[in-house]
């Protein structure tokens, strides 16, 4: 299964760089659940 990830690079305020690190774990997490659940699918 081929992955294509797009990723882009905001500037930031330092003020809002724990707010950025939350958002990217979350994101990741919401990313690899929607992988995982692809992949059981088509392995269906």
């Amino acid at each position: 299964m081929s992955r294509y990830v797009r990723t882009y690079k905001v500037p930031v305020p330092v003020e809002l760089y724990p707010l950025c690190s939350e958002l990217n774990r979350i994101a990741a997490r919401i990313y690899n659940k929607t992988m995982s659940l692809v992949k059981k699918i088509k392995n269906k």
